[in-house]
């Protein structure tokens, strides 16, 4: 059943927020604190609605994903947050929710790591995934996607890509899952800062890695207002 998430009014307490549940003959508002309206929120984005939010597990796997966060000393609102990381803070470590195959992924990146977790919402529990075969994920603080490397030949399979905030710029990375290796996916800048978009500069023609990762790290100019009221 689609949530539909928005702020709360003014008077209400400012450490909650609240998420509507359409129903066939009422309107739910469900009042949470904001770690887990952030994990939610995060979870809609990455198209994960429906049939987990009913599990009997999923408290506790929000509890064990918060879990992870406090071990990585990150602050749990930035843990799940769309803004742009800040280069060499604490609280770089970001985690990304996505379908995948009817399984819940949760991709946690930070601090020279990236570890990949599937949810069991009917247990409640983690489990460290060592291989997502012949896809790839890419992530970005707005949006992640998995794509099937049999139709992309350049996407290796079984790595995650992402980009790395330098300031005003950002470079391309992958890490292989399956050995942990880290490597730039070339040697120039890709993006330059340029108001809210992070804009490719590399040079043309783009490849397909630059444009999926373009994809997850910017936002359509539609979307813009959109951001400024959730």
């Amino acid at each position: 059943m689609p949530l539909v998430y928005s702020t709360l009014s003014p008077a209400a307490p400012s450490h909650s927020r609240c998420l509507c549940r359409p129903r066939p003959d009422q309107f739910e508002v469900e009042d949470h604190k904001f770690p887990v309206y952030s994990f939610i929120r995060r979870a809609v984005v990455g198209g994960l609605i429906g049939r987990w939010w009913g599990s009997a597990g999923m408290s506790d796997v929000i509890g064990k994903i918060l879990g992870v966060a406090e071990s990585l000393h990150a602050h749990p609102l930035k843990f799940f947050s769309a803004d742009p990381p800040e280069m060499g803070s604490a609280d770089n470590a970001r985690c990304f929710l996505m379908d995948f195959g009817g399984h819940m992924l949760a991709i946690i990146k930070g601090q020279g790591l990236i570890q990949v977790f599937k949810c069991d919402d009917e247990n409640g529990t983690l489990s460290h995934v060592k291989s997502i075969i012949n896809h790839a994920i890419f992530i970005g603080h707005h949006r992640c996607l998995a794509v099937n490397t049999d139709m992309f030949p350049s996407i290796e399979a079984n790595c995650i890509y992402y980009t790395e905030h330098l300031g005003s710029s950002a470079r391309i990375w992958k890490f292989n899952i399956e050995d942990r290796e880290v490597e730039t996916v070339s040697e120039a800048v890709d993006f330059a800062k340029k108001d809210k978009q992070f804009v490719l500069v590399a040079d043309r023609p783009f490849t397909i890695i630059q444009l999926l990762s373009s994809y997850t790290i910017n936002i359509q100019d539609s979307e813009l207002a959109l951001q400024q009221i959730t």
